[in-house]
Protein backbone atom coordinates (compact mmCIF):
# COMPACT_ATOMS: atom_id res chain seq x y z
CA UNK A 1 0.00 0.00 0.00
CA UNK A 2 1.54 3.28 -1.11
CA UNK A 3 1.79 6.26 1.24
CA UNK A 4 -0.37 8.35 -1.12
CA UNK A 5 -3.12 5.74 -1.05
CA UNK A 6 -3.01 5.55 2.73
CA UNK A 7 -3.33 9.31 3.19
CA UNK A 8 -6.21 9.38 0.72
CA UNK A 9 -7.85 6.58 2.68
CA UNK A 10 -7.59 8.73 5.80
CA UNK A 11 -9.23 11.65 3.99
CA UNK A 12 -12.02 9.42 2.69
CA UNK A 13 -12.71 7.92 6.13
CA UNK A 14 -12.62 11.35 7.77
CA UNK A 15 -15.01 13.01 5.32
CA UNK A 16 -17.44 10.09 5.52
CA UNK A 17 -17.52 10.26 9.32
CA UNK A 18 -17.92 14.04 9.29
CA UNK A 19 -20.79 13.68 6.81
CA UNK A 20 -22.40 11.07 9.04
CA UNK A 21 -22.11 13.12 12.24
CA UNK A 22 -23.42 16.33 10.65
CA UNK A 23 -26.34 14.47 9.07
CA UNK A 24 -27.33 12.49 12.13
CA UNK A 25 -26.18 13.40 15.65
CA UNK A 26 -28.23 16.60 16.00
CA UNK A 27 -30.73 15.79 13.26
CA UNK A 28 -33.52 15.62 15.85
CA UNK A 29 -33.01 19.34 16.57
CA UNK A 30 -33.07 20.15 12.85
CA UNK A 31 -36.25 18.10 12.39
CA UNK A 32 -37.87 19.85 15.34
CA UNK A 33 -37.08 23.28 13.84
CA UNK A 34 -38.55 22.19 10.50
CA UNK A 35 -41.71 20.95 12.24
CA UNK A 36 -41.57 17.14 12.12
CA UNK A 37 -43.20 15.13 14.93
CA UNK A 38 -41.26 12.72 17.16
CA UNK A 39 -42.33 9.60 15.20
CA UNK A 40 -41.46 11.32 11.90
CA UNK A 41 -38.08 12.35 13.33
CA UNK A 42 -37.48 8.77 14.47
CA UNK A 43 -38.33 7.54 10.97
CA UNK A 44 -35.95 9.98 9.28
CA UNK A 45 -33.15 9.09 11.69
CA UNK A 46 -33.79 5.37 11.28
CA UNK A 47 -33.99 5.45 7.48
CA UNK A 48 -30.41 6.70 7.32
CA UNK A 49 -29.37 3.60 9.24
CA UNK A 50 -31.56 1.39 7.03
CA UNK A 51 -29.65 2.62 4.00
CA UNK A 52 -26.38 1.74 5.71
CA UNK A 53 -27.88 -1.57 6.84
CA UNK A 54 -28.60 -2.54 3.24
CA UNK A 55 -25.38 -1.04 1.91
CA UNK A 56 -22.93 -2.74 4.29
CA UNK A 57 -23.12 -6.34 3.00
CA UNK A 58 -23.87 -5.19 -0.57
CA UNK A 59 -20.70 -3.09 -0.82
CA UNK A 60 -18.71 -5.80 0.98
CA UNK A 61 -19.94 -8.60 -1.29
CA UNK A 62 -19.30 -6.55 -4.45
CA UNK A 63 -15.77 -5.77 -3.25
CA UNK A 64 -14.99 -9.41 -2.46
CA UNK A 65 -16.18 -10.47 -5.92
CA UNK A 66 -14.94 -7.54 -8.00
CA UNK A 67 -12.14 -5.82 -6.01
CA UNK A 68 -12.27 -2.52 -7.92
CA UNK A 69 -12.03 -0.50 -4.74
CA UNK A 70 -11.13 2.80 -6.38
CA UNK A 71 -14.36 2.95 -8.38
CA UNK A 72 -16.51 1.79 -5.47
CA UNK A 73 -15.03 4.37 -3.08
CA UNK A 74 -15.41 7.16 -5.65
CA UNK A 75 -19.05 6.23 -6.23
CA UNK A 76 -19.72 6.27 -2.49
CA UNK A 77 -18.27 9.79 -2.13
CA UNK A 78 -20.32 11.03 -5.08
CA UNK A 79 -23.49 9.62 -3.51
CA UNK A 80 -22.68 11.15 -0.12
CA UNK A 81 -22.24 14.61 -1.62
CA UNK A 82 -25.39 14.43 -3.76
CA UNK A 83 -27.83 13.22 -1.09
CA UNK A 84 -26.38 15.41 1.66
CA UNK A 85 -27.01 18.44 -0.58
CA UNK A 86 -30.56 17.29 -1.36
CA UNK A 87 -31.63 16.85 2.29
CA UNK A 88 -32.48 20.49 3.18
CA UNK A 89 -33.99 21.11 -0.27
CA UNK A 90 -36.72 18.47 0.10
CA UNK A 91 -39.89 19.42 1.96
CA UNK A 92 -42.03 16.31 1.41
CA UNK A 93 -41.28 13.62 3.98
CA UNK A 94 -41.70 10.80 1.42
CA UNK A 95 -38.93 12.13 -0.83
CA UNK A 96 -36.78 13.07 2.16
CA UNK A 97 -37.07 9.50 3.40
CA UNK A 98 -35.76 8.23 0.05
CA UNK A 99 -32.89 10.74 0.06
CA UNK A 100 -31.90 9.77 3.63
CA UNK A 101 -31.96 6.08 2.65
CA UNK A 102 -29.51 6.58 -0.22
CA UNK A 103 -27.31 8.84 1.90
CA UNK A 104 -26.94 6.00 4.40
CA UNK A 105 -26.36 3.50 1.58
CA UNK A 106 -23.43 5.48 0.18
CA UNK A 107 -22.02 6.53 3.58
CA UNK A 108 -21.25 2.97 4.68
CA UNK A 109 -19.26 1.85 1.60
CA UNK A 110 -15.81 2.97 2.72
CA UNK A 111 -15.93 1.29 6.16
CA UNK A 112 -15.81 -2.44 5.20
CA UNK A 113 -13.39 -1.78 2.34
CA UNK A 114 -10.86 0.21 4.38
CA UNK A 115 -11.21 -1.99 7.46
CA UNK A 116 -10.47 -5.13 5.45
CA UNK A 117 -7.38 -3.56 3.93
CA UNK A 118 -6.02 -2.44 7.29
CA UNK A 119 -6.56 -5.63 9.32
CA UNK A 120 -4.75 -7.72 6.70
CA UNK A 121 -1.52 -5.73 6.74
CA UNK A 122 1.11 -8.39 7.42
CA UNK A 123 3.47 -6.54 9.78
CA UNK A 124 2.02 -6.30 13.31
CA UNK A 125 3.47 -2.86 14.09
CA UNK A 126 2.42 -1.41 10.74
CA UNK A 127 -1.05 -2.92 11.12
CA UNK A 128 -1.45 -1.43 14.58
CA UNK A 129 -0.24 1.99 13.39
CA UNK A 130 -2.51 2.13 10.35
CA UNK A 131 -5.62 0.86 12.13
CA UNK A 132 -5.04 3.36 14.93
CA UNK A 133 -4.54 6.30 12.58
CA UNK A 134 -7.55 5.34 10.47
CA UNK A 135 -9.87 5.23 13.47
CA UNK A 136 -8.35 8.31 15.12
CA UNK A 137 -9.06 10.17 11.87
CA UNK A 138 -12.64 8.94 11.99
CA UNK A 139 -12.98 10.04 15.61
CA UNK A 140 -11.53 13.50 14.95
CA UNK A 141 -13.82 13.97 11.96
CA UNK A 142 -16.81 12.84 14.03
CA UNK A 143 -15.93 15.34 16.78
CA UNK A 144 -15.46 18.13 14.25
CA UNK A 145 -18.79 17.26 12.68
CA UNK A 146 -20.55 17.45 16.07
CA UNK A 147 -19.01 20.86 16.78
CA UNK A 148 -19.91 22.24 13.36
CA UNK A 149 -23.39 20.75 13.59
CA UNK A 150 -24.15 22.40 16.93
CA UNK A 151 -22.97 25.79 15.63
CA UNK A 152 -24.64 25.61 12.21
CA UNK A 153 -28.05 24.61 13.59
CA UNK A 154 -28.16 27.90 15.51
CA UNK A 155 -26.86 29.95 12.55
CA UNK A 156 -28.33 28.27 9.45
CA UNK A 157 -29.55 24.63 9.77
CA UNK A 158 -29.03 23.94 6.04
CA UNK A 159 -25.25 24.30 6.54
CA UNK A 160 -25.43 20.95 8.34
CA UNK A 161 -25.88 19.36 4.93
CA UNK A 162 -24.25 21.71 2.44
CA UNK A 163 -20.87 21.74 4.20
CA UNK A 164 -20.33 17.94 4.36
CA UNK A 165 -21.80 17.62 0.86
CA UNK A 166 -19.19 20.03 -0.48
CA UNK A 167 -16.39 18.17 1.31
CA UNK A 168 -17.61 14.85 -0.10
CA UNK A 169 -17.50 16.25 -3.65
CA UNK A 170 -13.96 17.55 -3.12
CA UNK A 171 -12.84 14.19 -1.74
CA UNK A 172 -14.48 12.46 -4.71
CA UNK A 173 -12.10 14.31 -7.04
CA UNK A 174 -9.15 13.45 -4.77
CA UNK A 175 -10.15 9.77 -4.87
CA UNK A 176 -9.52 9.75 -8.60
CA UNK A 177 -5.79 9.85 -7.74
CA UNK A 178 -6.00 6.53 -5.90
CA UNK A 179 -3.94 3.74 -7.41
CA UNK A 180 -5.75 0.42 -7.73
CA UNK A 181 -5.22 -1.53 -4.52
CA UNK A 182 -4.57 -5.25 -4.77
CA UNK A 183 -6.20 -7.50 -2.22
CA UNK A 184 -4.00 -7.51 0.88
CA UNK A 185 -4.32 -11.07 2.13
CA UNK A 186 -1.72 -12.46 4.50
CA UNK A 187 -3.18 -15.98 4.85
CA UNK A 188 -1.53 -18.55 2.63
CA UNK A 189 -4.18 -21.22 3.17
CA UNK A 190 -7.93 -21.01 3.40
CA UNK A 191 -8.39 -24.54 4.67
CA UNK A 192 -7.88 -23.21 8.21
CA UNK A 193 -11.40 -21.80 8.00
CA UNK A 194 -14.74 -23.52 8.01
CA UNK A 195 -16.39 -23.76 4.56
CA UNK A 196 -18.20 -20.55 3.68
CA UNK A 197 -21.96 -20.61 3.14
CA UNK A 198 -23.31 -18.80 0.11
CA UNK A 199 -25.09 -16.55 2.63
CA UNK A 200 -22.72 -15.58 5.42
CA UNK A 201 -25.38 -15.47 8.14
CA UNK A 202 -26.14 -19.16 7.62
CA UNK A 203 -23.08 -19.68 9.81
CA UNK A 204 -24.69 -19.84 13.26
CA UNK A 205 -21.45 -18.89 14.98
CA UNK A 206 -21.34 -15.60 13.06
CA UNK A 207 -24.98 -14.90 13.92
CA UNK A 208 -24.02 -14.99 17.60
CA UNK A 209 -21.08 -12.71 16.80
CA UNK A 210 -23.24 -10.09 15.06
CA UNK A 211 -26.26 -10.24 17.42
CA UNK A 212 -24.59 -8.44 20.38
CA UNK A 213 -23.36 -5.75 17.97
CA UNK A 214 -26.97 -5.16 16.96
CA UNK A 215 -28.22 -5.11 20.56
CA UNK A 216 -25.57 -2.61 21.66
CA UNK A 217 -26.29 -0.41 18.65
CA UNK A 218 -30.03 -0.40 19.45
CA UNK A 219 -29.41 1.00 22.90
CA UNK A 220 -26.59 3.42 22.06
CA UNK A 221 -28.19 4.85 18.91
CA UNK A 222 -31.59 5.22 20.52
CA UNK A 223 -29.99 7.19 23.35
CA UNK A 224 -27.52 9.22 21.29
CA UNK A 225 -29.97 10.46 18.67
CA UNK A 226 -32.45 11.77 21.27
CA UNK A 227 -30.25 12.72 24.21
CA UNK A 228 -29.82 16.25 22.81
CA UNK A 229 -33.58 16.74 23.21
CA UNK A 230 -33.31 15.47 26.81
CA UNK A 231 -30.53 17.98 27.47
CA UNK A 232 -32.60 20.73 25.86
CA UNK A 233 -35.38 20.09 28.39
CA UNK A 234 -32.75 20.71 31.06
CA UNK A 235 -31.80 24.06 29.56
CA UNK A 236 -28.77 23.07 27.47
CA UNK A 237 -28.22 24.75 24.09
CA UNK A 238 -27.71 22.83 20.85
CA UNK A 239 -24.17 24.20 20.55
CA UNK A 240 -23.37 22.81 24.02
CA UNK A 241 -24.81 19.43 23.01
CA UNK A 242 -22.55 19.37 19.97
CA UNK A 243 -19.60 20.32 22.16
CA UNK A 244 -20.31 17.48 24.61
CA UNK A 245 -20.42 14.94 21.77
CA UNK A 246 -17.19 16.34 20.32
CA UNK A 247 -15.23 16.45 23.58
CA UNK A 248 -16.44 13.00 24.66
CA UNK A 249 -15.31 11.63 21.32
CA UNK A 250 -11.81 12.85 22.14
CA UNK A 251 -11.39 9.79 24.35
CA UNK A 252 -11.52 7.62 21.24
CA UNK A 253 -8.39 9.39 20.01
CA UNK A 254 -6.62 8.18 23.14
CA UNK A 255 -8.00 4.66 23.27
CA UNK A 256 -7.86 3.69 19.58
CA UNK A 257 -4.04 3.32 19.51
CA UNK A 258 -4.01 1.58 22.90
CA UNK A 259 -6.72 -0.92 21.95
CA UNK A 260 -5.31 -1.41 18.45
CA UNK A 261 -1.87 -2.32 19.78
CA UNK A 262 -3.46 -4.76 22.20
CA UNK A 263 -5.74 -6.38 19.61
CA UNK A 264 -2.97 -6.79 17.03
CA UNK A 265 -1.22 -9.31 19.26
CA UNK A 266 -3.65 -12.25 19.40
CA UNK A 267 -7.17 -13.55 18.95
CA UNK A 268 -7.63 -13.69 22.73
CA UNK A 269 -6.92 -9.96 23.11
CA UNK A 270 -9.59 -9.22 20.50
CA UNK A 271 -12.23 -11.15 22.45
CA UNK A 272 -11.21 -9.46 25.69
CA UNK A 273 -11.48 -6.03 24.07
CA UNK A 274 -14.99 -6.78 22.78
CA UNK A 275 -16.07 -7.90 26.27
CA UNK A 276 -14.74 -4.67 27.83
CA UNK A 277 -16.56 -2.64 25.18
CA UNK A 278 -19.92 -4.26 25.92
CA UNK A 279 -19.36 -3.94 29.68
CA UNK A 280 -18.67 -0.19 29.48
CA UNK A 281 -21.74 0.33 27.27
CA UNK A 282 -24.09 -0.47 30.15
CA UNK A 283 -23.16 2.33 32.57
CA UNK A 284 -24.26 5.46 30.61
CA UNK A 285 -27.89 4.30 30.75
CA UNK A 286 -27.74 3.78 34.51
CA UNK A 287 -26.24 7.16 35.41
CA UNK A 288 -27.55 9.62 32.79
CA UNK A 289 -31.05 10.15 34.29
CA UNK A 290 -29.48 11.19 37.63
CA UNK A 291 -27.08 13.77 36.23
CA UNK A 292 -27.88 17.46 36.16
CA UNK A 293 -26.58 19.73 33.48
CA UNK A 294 -23.19 21.11 32.52
CA UNK A 295 -19.92 19.29 32.00
CA UNK A 296 -20.95 16.31 34.14
CA UNK A 297 -22.81 15.17 31.01
CA UNK A 298 -19.39 14.31 29.55
CA UNK A 299 -19.22 11.25 31.80
CA UNK A 300 -21.82 9.02 30.10
CA UNK A 301 -20.83 10.20 26.61
CA UNK A 302 -17.16 9.51 27.34
CA UNK A 303 -18.00 5.97 28.46
CA UNK A 304 -19.90 5.45 25.20
CA UNK A 305 -16.89 6.66 23.19
CA UNK A 306 -14.42 4.47 25.07
CA UNK A 307 -16.70 1.44 24.81
CA UNK A 308 -16.90 1.94 21.05
CA UNK A 309 -13.09 1.92 20.72
CA UNK A 310 -12.91 -1.43 22.51
CA UNK A 311 -15.85 -3.16 20.90
CA UNK A 312 -15.34 -1.87 17.32
CA UNK A 313 -11.61 -2.57 17.05
CA UNK A 314 -11.98 -5.94 18.74
CA UNK A 315 -14.81 -6.90 16.39
CA UNK A 316 -13.18 -5.77 13.13
CA UNK A 317 -9.85 -7.38 13.96
CA UNK A 318 -11.53 -10.64 15.02
CA UNK A 319 -12.88 -11.03 11.48
CA UNK A 320 -9.32 -11.72 10.32
CA UNK A 321 -9.30 -14.91 12.39
CA UNK A 322 -12.86 -16.21 12.11
CA UNK A 323 -13.80 -15.57 8.45
CA UNK A 324 -12.08 -16.86 5.29
CA UNK A 325 -10.10 -14.16 3.41
CA UNK A 326 -12.35 -14.13 0.35
CA UNK A 327 -15.38 -13.28 2.54
CA UNK A 328 -13.79 -10.80 4.95
CA UNK A 329 -14.98 -7.57 3.31
CA UNK A 330 -18.51 -8.94 3.30
CA UNK A 331 -18.14 -9.82 7.00
CA UNK A 332 -16.89 -6.29 7.68
CA UNK A 333 -20.01 -5.10 5.89
CA UNK A 334 -22.16 -7.22 8.22
CA UNK A 335 -20.53 -5.53 11.22
CA UNK A 336 -21.60 -2.17 9.77
CA UNK A 337 -25.03 -3.62 8.98
CA UNK A 338 -25.46 -4.88 12.55
CA UNK A 339 -24.56 -1.43 13.84
CA UNK A 340 -26.93 0.27 11.42
CA UNK A 341 -29.75 -2.19 12.02
CA UNK A 342 -29.48 -1.13 15.65
CA UNK A 343 -29.29 2.45 14.42
CA UNK A 344 -32.59 1.84 12.64
CA UNK A 345 -34.42 0.02 15.40
CA UNK A 346 -33.10 1.99 18.37
CA UNK A 347 -34.21 5.54 17.45
CA UNK A 348 -37.56 4.28 16.19
CA UNK A 349 -38.27 2.41 19.43
CA UNK A 350 -36.98 5.34 21.48
CA UNK A 351 -39.30 7.78 19.69
CA UNK A 352 -42.30 5.46 20.20
CA UNK A 353 -41.53 5.02 23.90
CA UNK A 354 -41.11 8.77 24.27
CA UNK A 355 -44.63 9.20 22.91
CA UNK A 356 -45.95 6.47 25.23
CA UNK A 357 -44.27 8.04 28.28
CA UNK A 358 -45.31 11.56 27.20
CA UNK A 359 -41.76 12.86 26.60
CA UNK A 360 -40.56 11.61 30.02
CA UNK A 361 -36.97 10.62 29.26
CA UNK A 362 -35.68 8.81 32.42
CA UNK A 363 -37.94 5.72 32.24
CA UNK A 364 -37.24 5.35 28.51
CA UNK A 365 -33.48 5.51 29.16
CA UNK A 366 -33.75 2.86 31.88
CA UNK A 367 -35.75 0.57 29.57
CA UNK A 368 -33.10 1.00 26.88
CA UNK A 369 -30.38 -0.18 29.29
CA UNK A 370 -31.70 -3.69 28.61
CA UNK A 371 -30.12 -3.58 25.14
CA UNK A 372 -26.44 -3.23 26.19
CA UNK A 373 -27.01 -5.58 29.12
CA UNK A 374 -28.36 -8.22 26.70
CA UNK A 375 -25.40 -7.62 24.36
CA UNK A 376 -22.92 -8.19 27.20
CA UNK A 377 -24.62 -11.37 28.45
CA UNK A 378 -25.00 -12.81 24.93
CA UNK A 379 -21.36 -12.22 24.01
CA UNK A 380 -19.97 -13.55 27.30
CA UNK A 381 -22.08 -16.68 26.87
CA UNK A 382 -20.68 -17.37 23.37
CA UNK A 383 -17.21 -15.80 23.46
CA UNK A 384 -15.23 -19.05 23.52
CA UNK A 385 -16.80 -20.19 20.25
CA UNK A 386 -14.96 -17.38 18.41
CA UNK A 387 -11.55 -18.81 19.28
CA UNK A 388 -9.58 -21.86 18.11
CA UNK A 389 -9.98 -24.74 20.58
CA UNK A 390 -6.40 -24.48 21.83
CA UNK A 391 -6.90 -20.84 22.89
CA UNK A 392 -10.24 -21.14 24.66
CA UNK A 393 -8.56 -21.71 28.03
CA UNK A 394 -6.87 -18.29 27.76
CA UNK A 395 -10.17 -16.44 28.19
Amino acid sequence: MSRTNFYLFLAIAGVSNLTFSMNSMLFSLFAQKVGYSSPETGLLISILAIGSLVGGPVWGRITDCWEHRKLLISLSLLGQGLFSFLTPLISQIEWLTIARFFLGFFLVAQAPILNQLMVNVADIEERSYKISLLNITRAIAFSLGCLLSGISIEIQPALNFYLPGTMAFVTFFLSLFLKEVDQLITFSQEENFAPSHSFLLLDKNLVWFFLPIFLRACGINGLNFFVSLFWETQGQSSSFSGLVFAVANFFQWIFFPLVSRKCSRSEVKNIQAISVGYFLSVFPFLILPFLGKGWILLLPQSLISISFAYFYLGSTMSIRFIVAPHRQTEAMGWIETSINLGGTTGPLLFSILLAVFQQNFPPVIFIFSLFPISALVTFLFRRKSFLPAEKESSI
